[in-house]
């Protein structure tokens, strides 16, 4: 994303530190990355010393160990006075309990975004609310399927990963308004949706699993604009 360039990100749920990576080699100034997982933590550190040093990137980065509920208890006064140009979190709203800690997190965002900071977030596909089950992926529903009664219920995941081992975890899925009035509440307003999709299930070299993004959309990309 050019939007990357010459800005200060806050990555929220880094992970890995892939996408903070990413921004660095785009020419990001600084990274603030947290998340919740210690060992992540510990990957994402090797990983951007490694980038940075590797490239000789010019830009800065930290990393924090905390809940995204408690960033701004953890960052340092800097980052909170500084403000940050634009802020990514992929995939963490739906591991999160409910819509209260969702909305605590958004207004948080927002306070650390300067006016007319950007806000760009992945998550489940407001319409993605029934049971499926592929090579790669399953979500069970439980008795709680459809559009509206699936809104906030607990999803049983479970991810076959690359290794062949077997992840379950729980996440949750929100309707679109739902969103909308949370952003709007948080002093967001919504530029753009992206719906990442194949245009043909039996197109060559598409993974096992994926053939399921050409029957209809799984993940959503929100494009926000902090007011």
């Amino acid at each position: 994303m050019a939007l990357w360039g010459l800005c200060r990100l806050l990555d929220v749920g880094c992970g890995c530190g892939k996408y903070a990576s990413i921004a660095l080699e785009l020419g990001a100034t600084h990274v603030t990355g947290i998340d919740y997982s210690a060992a992540m933590i510990d990957t994402a550190t090797q990983e951007l010393a490694a980038v940075v040093e590797a490239r000789q990137l010019p830009g800065t980065y930290e990393l924090h160990c905390c809940s995204c509920t408690a960033m701004k208890q953890t960052l340092r006064q800097d980052d909170l006075d500084q403000k940050f140009d634009m802020a990514l979190v992929a995939y963490v709203f739906c591991n999160l309990p409910g819509m209260t800690e969702i909305q605590t997190t958004l207004q948080d965002i927002a306070s650390l975004l300067r006016p007319g900071g950007c806000l760009a977030f992945v998550e489940i596909h407001p319409f993605a609310c029934t049971n499926e089950a592929s090579a790669l992926m399953t979500h069970d529903f439980g008795e709680h399927q459809g559009y509206f009664a699936s809104e906030g219920q607990p999803i049983a995941v479970t991810m076959i990963m690359d290794n062949g081992a077997q992840l379950s975890f729980t996440n949750r899925r929100y309707t679109l308004s739902t969103w909308l009035e949370a952003l709007a509440a948080a002093g967001f307003m919504l530029q753009g949706l992206i719906e990442p999709h194949l245009k043909d299930a039996a197109e060559p070299g598409v993974p096992p699993g994926l053939e399921l993004y050409a029957i209809k959309p799984r993940m959503a990309l929100f494009q926000c604009l902090k007011l």
